[in-house]
């Protein structure tokens, strides 16, 4: 039987009253062959008139990190790096890939022509490339980056980069940043290994990007120890959230 398209909230409110009374119609009927009718043309017009929108993936981590109530994992505004980037003169990571940040990138402008890393990054890409983790560094063309040796520096309060995830890979890949993690897990389990099983003061930063409603591109940093632990548990938040 057909129905004709629902077009204003009046034919909408007059056909779902319509449906009430249809309720106990007998399967095989016309009035529950009208009924069945009825019911798809309501569920069109819902779908076009007041459509679902899926919810942001920055903003349905950031939900859960809340509810989990975890106080080690904190999370923050961060600067726009698309914007930072084009105050640089720098290329734009590209989507698909983990962008590893150099030191104090938050505070870099375009008279800063040195870009430093800690020694540690260098363990961390190749583990990327072994676990096939797609990453770029984030850089000026041609520019060299500089290298803070770990024994210039307090471990404990520098594992390695900051991992920038754009809104594009969010929504395309999400396994991608889980598996970063994971791997980053697992490598900071065998450095604390070797150091006694002290993580210290040590903290690891994601920086997640996301699209607003009007285009415009931000930021958000999430914050955690660098522990082995706290990290699987972001990842398997990651995972749940974003599959």
């Amino acid at each position: 039987m057909n129905v004709r398209p629902l077009k204003t909230d009046a034919d909408h409110a007059k056909a779902v009253a319509e449906i009430e009374t249809l309720m106990d119609a007998t399967p095989g009927s016309e009035a529950f062959d009208r009924l069945e009718a009825l019911s798809k043309s309501v569920d069109a017009y819902e779908a076009k008139a007041h459509p679902i929108v899926a919810p942001d993936p920055v903003d349905a981590i950031l939900f859960h990190l809340e509810q989990s109530g975890d106080p080690r994992i904190v999370t923050a505004d961060y600067i726009d790096v698309s914007s930072r980037l084009e105050e640089l003169g720098w290329p734009q990571p590209r989507d698909e890939r983990i962008g590893i940040l150099p030191q104090r990138f938050e505070a870099l402008t375009p008279a800063d022509r040195r870009m430093t890393m800690l020694s540690r990054t260098r363990a961390i890409q190749k583990l990327f490339k072994v676990k096939k983790v797609p990453f770029s560094v984030v850089k000026g063309r041609g520019e060299n980056v500089g290298i803070v040796h770990t024994a210039s520096v307090d471990w404990f309060t520098g594992v390695g980069p900051a991992l920038f995830v754009a809104a594009a890979l969010l929504r395309e890949n999400p396994h991608i940043l889980s598996l970063a993690l994971e791997t980053l897990a697992n490598y900071l389990n065998a450095l604390f290994s070797e150091k006694g099983g002290r993580a210290g003061n040590a903290t690891v930063e994601i920086v997640v990007e996301k699209y607003e409603e009007d285009g415009a591109r931000t930021c958000k940093k999430i914050t955690c120890p660098a522990s082995p632990e706290v990290l699987t548990k972001l990842s398997e938040t990651f995972h749940k959230v974003l599959d």
